[in-house]
């Protein structure tokens, strides 16, 4: 496993980080028990990697990210970002620099681009084309995903 011994963690993997504690404490479970259902669902990952993993010690693969989220029953969005209250809270996005953290789980969920350039509407469709399924490129009431004008 890649280790991040050499340097402090980027601020998603320091969210990823406090999130998987987070959700691995909320469920009642020990770092022992979390690796059982890990290897349980198929994806082993070792006590003492879940333990660096938590204090920022151990990269989390993608592949690692979906199995946590998969066992402790989140979505992987709830372990790639903060959790806060406030949407106006500033948060630290890798690559994409502070923002207020409703736009950063609007861009996440695929509602809106981070940096849209252009006229705005197209910009929004374009991020939609790419970043979601068909079918949940429009949703009728859904204020995220409805632009003005649409019927």
């Amino acid at each position: 496993m890649p280790s991040m011994d050499e340097s402090p963690p980027d601020p998603t993997a320091a969210t990823v980080a406090e999130n998987i504690r987070r959700a691995r404490a909320r469920r009642g479970k020990s770092t022992y028990e979390l690796s059982a259902l890990l290897t349980e669902a198929g994806h082993t990952v070792s006590q003492s990697a879940l333990s660096r993993m938590e204090r920022g010690l151990q990269r989390v693969t993608v592949s690692d990210l979906m199995a946590l989220a998969v066992v402790l029953d989140v979505s992987p969005l709830g372990l790639l970002l903060p959790l806060g209250d406030d949407g106006a809270e500033a948060v630290d996005v890798t690559g994409g620099g502070t923002l207020p953290l409703h736009r950063a789980w609007s861009w996440a969920q695929g509602y809106e681009p981070l940096n849209p350039e252009g006229d705005p509407r197209t910009a929004a469709w374009e991020f939609r084309l790419y970043s979601l399924p068909p079918g949940l490129r429009h949703l009728p009431g859904n204020p995220y995903l409805t632009m003005e004008g649409d019927e």
